[in-house]
């Protein structure tokens, strides 16, 4: 598999040079492998960067961190935090030219003109998702799912940004329990919203592609989504107000989804005392 190869399949999208483009990424998937990672991905951040003017356009990553529970010791959150969202996120946090918002736990980070005029206002203050509202009916903004929106991990973008809409995100269980210190503004910050669980994200893309909110395309051997912004937000907010729930997993476990408190106390109730016999008597 060749760099120009992968670059013309991106060309083939039609990408205008000033467009916002917000991805989600399995690189594993596309089968595109370098003599090591830091090759590996150096080529894949050219070949993303190469459809764009990033003097005018930009691309935009989750680059989320997890806190600590409340009664352990603070991790901390800086520009250079490690991400949960994996080792090609982690690479593109050390990338010199990068822009990471300043949300403490829900950050991102970007390249280009559009992608940090976007992260710039996004800080402890913003809701998790919020950046989202700068793909709502702009010009040329698109969100791109490169093997990963049919993993069971990842849920297009609409998902939890409607979830904050509707005040979902606030009905998270263990609100307040996560704490990190934020290393620029010299304060600590208690988790208060969740997007939890992305498992049933795979439901919803199933249901852009049938509208064709969403188009597929091959990024080498990785299955991946082109979605329209504006018209899967409007999708998917009208569903969540019709039923909440839609898209909860199926682990009767998960305390995000069918375990959590706020959606199901008696089942909450159940798991928790579980976990516990499970600890006493291992």
């Amino acid at each position: 598999m060749k760099k120009e190869s992968l670059k013309a399949e991106l060309r083939q999208l039609n990408f205008p040079k000033d467009s916002i483009i917000f991805i989600t990424i399995n690189t594993g998937a596309i089968g595109y492998f370098r003599k090591n990672k830091s090759e590996t991905y150096n080529d894949l951040l050219e070949i993303l960067i190469s459809i764009l003017d990033l003097k005018k356009g930009g691309i935009i990553f989750a680059a989320y961190t997890k806190g600590s529970f409340l009664l352990k010791p603070t991790r901390t959150f800086s520009k250079r935090s490690k991400s949960y969202a994996g080792n090609f996120i982690n690479y593109l946090i050390k990338h010199k030219a990068i822009y990471r918002s300043q949300h403490p736990f829900e950050s991102y980070i970007g390249l280009g003109k559009r992608a940090e005029e976007v992260l710039k206002s996004h800080d402890s203050e913003s809701g998790p998702y919020t950046i989202f509202n700068s793909f709502i009916e702009k010009n040329n903004s698109y969100y791109l799912m490169i093997g990963t929106w049919n993993d069971g991990k990842n849920a297009p973008p609409s998902l939890h940004h409607c979830q904050e809409i509707l005040g979902l995100t606030r009905k998270f269980t263990f609100k307040y329990f996560e704490k990190i210190y934020h290393q620029e503004m010299k304060r600590i910050f208690l988790r208060k919203q969740s997007g939890g669980c992305s498992k049933g994200g795979k439901k919803l893309a199933i249901e852009l592609l049938e509208k064709k909110i969403a188009q597929q395309f091959k990024f080498g051997n990785a299955n991946s989504i082109i979605i329209d912004p504006t018209a899967s937000f409007i999708y998917t907010l009208e569903k969540l107000k019709k039923d909440e729930k839609a898209y909860v997993c199926e682990d009767s476990n998960c305390l995000s989804c069918r375990g959590n408190y706020y959606n199901n106390p008696l089942r909450f109730v159940q798991i928790i005392l579980h976990k516990l016999r499970q600890k006493i008597f291992r």
